[in-house]
């Protein structure tokens, strides 16, 4: 992986699924979603100071067909900052930059 471009996507491992547990559920960009379970699907990797994670979460055990993007930041102290969320996602749609 070169530092700044996207790894290949990789199925979501236990390395991910801590990651998202991790999150504050009270961040003004996920706090909508709180009340869902989210479930990583898969995610991509970037290399800057620290690292970028973009991983496809599906939202809540019992929805069809609902999906999001969310960028993480894990920083060199050992934080993770939500960056960006996209809403509307399915399923097949690829993870890109955002």
């Amino acid at each position: 992986m070169i530092s700044g471009g996207l790894s290949n996507t990789k199925k979501a491992d236990i390395k991910i699924k801590n990651v998202i547990k991790s999150l504050d559920r009270s961040d003004p960009l996920i706090i909508h979603l709180q009340d869902y379970e989210f479930i990583p699907i898969e995610y991509r990797m970037q290399i800057v100071a620290g690292f970028n994670y973009y991983i496809k979460i599906k939202i809540g055990v019992n929805t069809d067909n609902k999906y999001i993007h969310l960028k993480i930041f894990h920083n060199l102290n050992n934080k993770y900052i939500i960056l960006n969320i996209v809403s509307d996602k399915k399923i097949n749609d690829d993870i890109t930059f955002f």
